[in-house]
């Protein structure tokens, strides 16, 4: 009998470990984080784990994926895609970009990724700019703040929902185009971090 049993374990410790290994890849739903890289050129900070401790607040469900690595199902079988871009657009397969455009997810692009939430696809190589000293313009309040880097977006002002001023000028940060919101920042420190949350 124990020998019988001892089998049986070692016939099923195998179908146990095959389990688990479909168990650690993307579960369905959830939030699914794509990014180009977790660092900007010619830097060593992490720009991706402060957007990951600010989601998983709201959902510890989080997947993250670099986007070569992403799979169009994954796309797909998501309920909230953030779009992270440090230097720019990422880099998406062709059906992966495809799965993109048609979702009907809730989707957030961030920093180089944000004028996808316009409608756009900027390029890979997008730069940001350094606004320098300003404030924050967020529900009738403004924070100071230097914004560094912006990414380049064209928004209507109905469509803005929080904005960078400095002097005359007003560069959108966040707007919302239906179930897309972009953020045309990296929110790794205050208050951008707090208008991102």
């Amino acid at each position: 009998m124990r020998r019988s049993l001892r089998s049986i374990g070692i016939l099923i410790a195998p179908l146990v470990a095959i389990g688990a290994g479909f168990a650690a890849q993307a579960a369905p739903g959830g939030t699914l984080l794509i990014y180009d890289s977790i660092t900007k050129p010619f830097s060593m900070e992490d720009e991706v784990e402060p957007v990951a401790i600010l989601l998983t607040r709201f959902d510890r469900n989080l997947q993250r994926r670099e986007a070569k690595a992403v799979q169009p199902s994954e796309i797909e079988s998501a309920t909230h895609i953030v779009l992270v871009g440090t230097s720019g657009f990422p880099a998406l397969d062709s059906a992966s970009l495809a799965a993109l455009r048609s979702t009907k997810s809730a989707l957030m692009a961030v920093g180089g990724a944000a004028p996808f939430a316009a409608g756009e696809i900027p390029s890979s190589r997008s730069r940001g700019e350094a606004l320098g000293e300003g404030e924050v313009r967020y529900l009738g309040t403004r924070w100071p703040a230097r914004v560094d880097p912006w990414f380049p977006v064209k928004v209507d002002s109905a469509r803005i929902l929080a904005a960078v001023v400095s002097g005359k000028r007003e560069w959108p940060l966040c707007f919302r185009f239906g179930n897309r919101f972009g953020f045309a920042a990296l929110p790794s420190d205050p208050p951008l971090s707090m208008v991102f949350s």
